[in-house]
């Protein structure tokens, strides 16, 4: 049953390993492919990335990433809150998909298929092929991947950020075998840095404690020389940000993103609520709420795993590497700040490989000591447990009073209306032709200027009046008396409190 991903294979073996890759893969892209693009963005976050990336793609801001900031023409302005790696991947997206939904949230979708076969690969290498299997298709229906948001089926940066944490990580737990492993190691953090900034500190947390167990076993040049690739992979962006726009970077990615975070500053729950007090978010106690009804599945795996180290003397690092992984994420949030629940989302890998640990062992439990007792009883085999693991996958995104997959959309009716609008003007509008919002106008508008794919400019009483050139305009519903010229009705933004309107 186990398979040692750094040996050689027998034929049965290779066959099984590729079937079970095939199979995550197809099962992952039907679960996160199938109806991603029908949910309009949510206006925070995931239009403002998607709008970052049009940009990028038909303006050219790659380098220094600009959005027309709440959607508002007036606020037109660099967004540096990130890096910019994500939004270059929705651009390419954009690029072969159009301005739509789907498109910007592709790359989470792809993120999270490439992530769920990843953690099949660490549970094979570490355990055996079932706690592969288990762990990567648990992931796939955990509901802080499938259901909630800045999940799998968003338009957010959090997805990448854990597929090429987790990268890193493995790389460096693997590079105690293998020094090669600790260049690509290099690779997958710059590629996690570059996804969501200091956000990826976490998983250099994480992995601090595996190096230095082992540190006698990790061969210091390849070491070194991980860190190098690392550094030349990020360091050119941020230069170039730094000369570019070196006032932005540091208003918007240290002083907002970092500094009011971890002062407290930028909290949204604190207090009392928090285990710890000089936390800004009440991670610990927010962490069995974000698995939903998974919470009892994880954190009971947690807890047999955790009580059976103990009692045993071979076998036990990996599991208390995952323990570590697992916890380490609140802990870390806790004390570094933060004061949003999606910064768990990197827990989600141990929590899927914890369970899938424990599930292996208590099939081979089963097949060594229950069933000879049952006569006429086969044992679980893989092709069992293929479809044992599909059944639970099924049950697990369909149970009834769940998050529906609605892609992580609170507000649907605010980003629904928005989309309506930006998908009509951008159907009615001319290729380059430029569409008006009204200056009186102070709802956040980042999903209309997205869906919109057109340049937008602020307009007053006058040029809605006098400015020929003015055709499409989004109106405040109070400036619609004011009106002296003829004009068709596009359609309503109830929550905006407007009129999108065409000159005729």
């Amino acid at each position: 049953m186990s398979i040692n991903l750094g040996g050689r294979f027998s034929s049965p073996e290779i066959q099984r390993h590729h079937f079970s890759v095939t199979l995550l893969t197809v099962v992952g892209l039907v679960l996160y492919l199938n109806g991603l693009g029908i949910p309009a963005l949510v206006r925070w976050d995931g239009a403002i990335y998607a709008s970052a990336a049009r940009f990028a793609l038909q303006d050219g801001h790659w380098i220094i990433p600009h959005v027309y900031w709440r959607g508002q023409p007036h606020l037109w302005q660099p967004f540096l809150d990130k890096p910019p790696l994500v939004y270059w991947l929705q651009a390419l997206s954009i690029g072969v998909f159009g301005v739509t939904s789907f498109a910007a949230k592709l790359p989470s979708a792809l993120a999270t298929v490439a992530l769920a076969v990843l953690v099949y690969l660490i549970g094979t290498d570490r355990y055996d092929e079932f706690a592969g299997l288990a762990a990567g298709f648990l992931l796939l229906g955990l509901p802080p991947a499938f259901f909630i948001s800045h999940g799998g089926r968003t338009a957010a940066t959090d997805m990448p950020l854990a597929l090429f944490g987790t990268a890193f990580v493995w790389c460096v737990w693997k590079g105690r075998e293998n020094g090669r492993y600790l260049l690509w190691a290099g690779v997958f953090g710059a590629l996690a840095v570059l996804a969501k900034g200091v956000a990826a500190s976490v998983f250099l947390v994480i992995a601090i404690p595996i190096v230095l167990v082992g540190w006698r076993d990790y061969p210091p040049r390849k070491l070194a020389g991980g860190v190098l690739v690392g550094l030349v992979v990020t360091l050119p962006w941020f230069v170039a940000a730094a000369v570019l726009r070196g006032d932005a970077l540091y208003s918007q990615m240290i002083a907002d993103q970092v500094i009011r975070r971890a002062t407290g500053a930028k909290s949204t729950s604190g207090g009392p609520a928090t285990l710890i007090p000089r936390s800004n978010y009440p991670f610990f106690r927010r962490f069995p709420i974000y698995y939903r009804l998974t919470r009892y599945l994880v954190l009971g795996a947690a807890g047999a795993l955790a009580l059976s180290l103990p009692a045993r003397r071979g076998g036990w690092k990996a599991d208390a590497v995952l323990l570590w992984w697992l916890f380490a994420v609140p802990f870390v949030y806790s004390f570094a700040g933060g004061n949003h629940k999606w910064y768990l989302l990197p827990s989600i890998v141990p929590a899927a490989l914890i369970v899938g640990r424990v599930g292996s062992a208590t099939v081979g439990v089963f097949n060594d000591t229950v069933r000879p007792r049952l006569s006429g009883r086969s044992p679980i085999n893989y092709q069992v447990f293929v479809v044992l693991t599909l059944v639970g996958l099924t049950a697990l995104v369909a149970i009834p009073g769940h998050y529906p997959p609605s892609g992580g959309d609170p507000i649907g009716s605010y980003n629904t209306e928005q989309r309506a609008i930006g998908n009509a003007f951008a159907n009615l509008a001319e290729p380059g032709e430029t569409v008006y919002v009204d200056d009186e106008i102070r709802a956040n508008l980042i999903v209309f200027s997205y869906q919109v794919d057109r340049q937008l400019e602020g307009v007053d009483t006058e040029g809605l009046n006098g400015d020929e050139d003015v055709r499409l305009a989004l109106v405040a519903n109070d400036r619609l008396p004011d009106l002296r010229r003829d004009y068709q009705i596009v359609g309503k933004v109830p929550t905006a409190d407007a009129t999108a309107i065409r000159f005729t």
